[in-house]
């Protein structure tokens, strides 16, 4: 049975993405005598009849049975029958090795591994990596299996817009700045906020937090935000109160075994607010500054419990 492409690459197995086994219908014959010939062929016909050099996108004219475009130009390559406008940098093991570290444990993308100096001809490590394209970096995290599927299906089928909605985005921001919030403009046009974010930034038509504080979504959402902080300040409140509650029980339940086990009588007081009986002691009621003229003269324990000044739903 054939194995899974994944097993061969170098990323750790816990960095591979799980994706379902699909068996593939295997390599392709190697390129014949005659096929080689033909392509040959072809290819100095062409160029004489072009008057120069072929360039890759002249060989989608030449046509050889069961090869796909990629192949005749891969083929046409190793014979030398047209210039490498590039020389192929291999990558080495050390270079592999901080790609898995960097994609894999960092989770960084392409463009965040190169903007951060790495595989540069600038960079101080430049001796020991090629310069590589952001375009290299992220076919490489490909074959390593370090790419987020999800993600990638995402930016696969993501809007992109074209040149006339770019244009008409572009005067609508400068014409209408402070009218729509991002968000808007976002559903508008069919794309995420981030991407007009992008865009303000790029055309340098960026809000200030004043501007962006005073359009009525913000408003709306300032309210919106500022009643679900409420609701969850109440309910970890009450949360609060019913463990300190539950711990004040238990101790009290200690204190009472104690006292029966040594023949002593505790001293009680009832909490002014909720009415529960507790230990007159300062685990059960805070201590309090009694003052006068300014001045701490003495301290007393309250008549709350520490319970009932805890706010609550």
């Amino acid at each position: 049975m054939e194995k899974r492409r994944d097993e061969d690459s170098g990323a750790p197995a816990a960095l591979r993405p799980k994706r379902p086994f699909v068996r593939m219908s295997g390599p392709k014959p190697t390129w014949t005598d005659d096929e080689k010939r033909s392509l040959s062929a072809q290819a100095k016909a062409l160029a004489a009849k072009l008057g120069r050099a072929l360039r890759p996108a002249d060989l989608k004219r030449i046509k050889i049975p069961r090869r796909s475009f990629f192949a005749v130009k891969a083929q046409a390559a190793r014979l030398g029958l047209y210039p490498r406008t590039r020389r192929i940098q291999r990558w080495n093991a050390r270079e592999e090795q901080m790609l898995v570290l960097l994609a894999g444990k960092r989770k960084l993308g392409a463009r965040s591994i190169k903007g951060r100096g790495f595989f540069s001809a600038s960079s101080d490590h430049a001796p020991f990596w090629a310069d590589r394209s952001v375009d290299s970096i992220a076919q490489k995290k490909r074959r390593h299996g370090l790419v987020d599927p999800k993600r990638s299906q995402r930016a696969k089928y993501a809007k992109r817009l074209t040149s006339a909605e770019r244009k008409k985005l572009r005067s609508a921001l400068r014409r209408n700045p402070q009218r729509k919030s991002n968000d808007e403009f976002a559903q508008e046009y069919g794309v995420s906020s981030s991407t007009i974010r992008r865009y303000r930034k790029e055309w340098s038509i960026r809000q200030s937090w004043h501007e962006a504080m005073q359009l009525p979504s913000s408003r709306e959402k300032r309210k919106v935000l500022v009643e679900e902080t409420r609701l969850r300040n109440r309910a970890r409140w009450k949360r609060q109160k019913s463990e300190l509650a539950e711990r004040l029980e238990k101790h009290k339940q200690s204190l009472l075994a104690r006292a029966a086990k040594r023949g002593r009588e505790l001293e009680w007081r009832v909490c002014a607010r909720c009415g529960r009986e507790w230990p007159k002691t300062d685990r059960f009621f805070a201590w309090a500054p009694k003052r006068q003229g300014g001045t701490i003269i003495a301290r007393y324990l309250r008549r709350r419990c520490r319970i009932c000044p805890r706010k609550s739903s």
